[in-house]
């Protein structure tokens, strides 16, 4: 499959770049030490393995064009992967047939379509009167009524949400936060706590447990160990400069078994690449 009948026609605004070559380098330097699987294969056996996710957060180059490009790069090299579609940005609500289209296109291509929660966002921005689960189900409903098989969440870390002092995850029964000082019912009127993953037969990625999860979330990449429940996570930086020996010690370590790595598609292409600090062509 070309990449061109991946794609097929987008508007000019959509017409980004993510370079096969930087980003190409990358899936190599995780694959000398890792096997990329996936997200939803997280509790299948196996030594050495990357869970490789990207959270399609915006329009645009970060947005449901970028998804498809870095999806036709892995592709090429025979690499699966994972991409959460968030439901409340332009490419998600404007165009539903084309975003179904384009991600059952992601699924012929052997990777995994999960939903981008950002659910408390929309409640308390005041975009919408319904309750958190009626958003959930109502948009799960959607996509699986298109063909687009969901197995699995991951949870947008909203900065607007975290501003009333909670998560995204907290809709959810299963992602409590571990103090419980921190745990609520509601939140500005908002019910939390209210959905029960296992219902709906999905998977949660803050709730998988991992040796190490690493994040280019912001530009840079950022990293925690995760063999234990806690929430909310806390990362820390990894100079970029330190990367590929970051990767490399991980993968020489025979205590590090599993690891999630974390993308977005915005991150990598060419027009805002060079502002952020990550390795594979970025700035010095």
């Amino acid at each position: 499959m070309s990449e061109k009948s991946i794609l097929g026609s987008y508007h000019k605004e959509e017409s980004v770049q993510i370079d096969p070559e930087v980003y190409g380098r990358f899936l190599d330097l995780v694959s000398r030490h890792f096997t990329i699987k996936p997200v939803r294969e997280y509790a299948e056996p196996g030594d050495k393995i990357c869970l490789l996710r990207h959270d399609v957060d915006a329009g645009g180059g970060g947005g449901l064009w970028g998804a498809m490009k870095m999806g036709a790069i892995e592709h090429k090299q025979g690499i699966r992967s994972t991409y959460y579609m968030v439901h409340n940005v332009r490419y998600y609500r404007d165009n539903r047939i084309r975003l179904i289209s384009k991600s059952r296109q992601l699924q012929r291509m052997g990777h995994e379509v999960g939903f981008h929660n950002d659910i408390l966002s929309v409640c308390l921005n005041g975009k919408s009167s319904h309750t958190p689960e009626h958003i959930f189900k109502s948009e799960l409903d959607f996509l699986t009524s298109g063909g687009v098989y969901i197995s699995g969440v991951s949870s947008h870390g909203s900065h607007f949400a975290r501003s009333y002092g909670v998560f995204n995850t907290q809709i959810f029964k299963e992602c409590q936060p571990t103090d419980p000082e921190d745990r609520s019912d509601n939140v500005n009127g908002v019910p939390l706590n209210t959905i029960q993953l296992s219902d709906y037969g999905l998977y949660e990625t803050s709730l998988i447990l991992l040796d190490y999860y690493i994040s280019d979330s912001g530009g840079n990449w950022r990293t925690t160990e995760r063999r234990k429940l806690v929430f909310p996570v806390r990362n820390h930086d990894i100079d970029p400069n330190d990367f590929e020996e970051y990767m490399e010690k991980l993968g020489e370590d025979d205590d590090v078994n599993k690891i999630m790595i974390l993308t977005h598609p915005g991150v990598w292409y060419r027009e805002r690449f060079s502002a952020f600090r990550l390795p594979f062509g970025g700035s010095e």
